[in-house]
């Protein structure tokens, strides 16, 4: 089988300060800034922020392919969570991301939703990658 390969590119423009637009394909461009403790106004979310939600998003999408195959009806959510650290050479990256996916269903489902639950990260591109760096971490919260 051949290797599979995908090209996704977006252009970022720099403002002023740490503020910026970010355009990607054909939508409305998103604004990007750093939060107030880090130098910037606080006017749009920040890089990290847009990391977790790249993360977050993917995982919610994954899980929620399970569910549309396997047919279950479910609310689902996700919260998520960058934990930010300094490395060796006292640099501050993420160090730990932890998404929590919420899901709302019927007890009668949630047998499905748990084995849902055990194969679905696999399948999320970005949380895949980004574990290869960074501890990901995804826990279940059920709600009836």
């Amino acid at each position: 089988m051949a290797q599979e390969t995908a090209v996704h590119k977006i252009n970022l423009y720099h403002e002023k300060k740490f503020q910026g637009d970010i355009k990607i394909k054909h939508f409305s461009a998103l604004r990007i800034d750093e939060p107030l403790e880090m130098g910037g106004d606080d006017s749009a979310p920040s890089p990290v922020e847009y990391l977790l939600a790249a993360v977050g998003g993917c995982l919610m999408n994954s899980l929620a392919f399970c569910f549309q195959k396997k047919r279950i009806e479910a609310g689902l959510s996700v919260e998520a969570e960058a934990e930010l650290g300094r490395n060796e050479e006292k640099m501050l990256r993420v160090i730990h991301i932890k998404c929590t996916m919420k899901v709302k269903t019927p007890e009668v489902n949630r047998a499905k939703v748990e084995n849902c639950f055990e194969v679905f990260k696999k399948y999320c591109v970005v949380s895949a990658s980004i574990a290869q760096g960074i501890k990901v971490d995804t826990y279940l919260a059920l709600e009836s």
